[in-house]
């Protein structure tokens, strides 16, 4: 099984001997979901300060 991402358009991995490659490629989307999820709940919540810094920036 051969991987690659949007960000380059490219192969970036190749699993050989992997039982259940897809399984791998499933457990790992998975992970990259979970951490986008947290990433825009930070930057959501009141008073966070991803937040604020956006908000001065778009004052600026």
């Amino acid at each position: 099984m051969e991987m690659g991402t949007a960000a380059t358009s490219g192969l970036e991995m190749v699993f050989e001997g992997v039982a259940s490659p897809k399984e791998v490629q499933r457990l790992i989307q998975s992970e990259r979901d979970a951490r986008q999820r947290m990433a825009q709940e930070r930057e959501a919540a009141p008073g966070s300060n991803d937040n604020k810094l956006h908000r001065e920036a778009q004052v600026a």
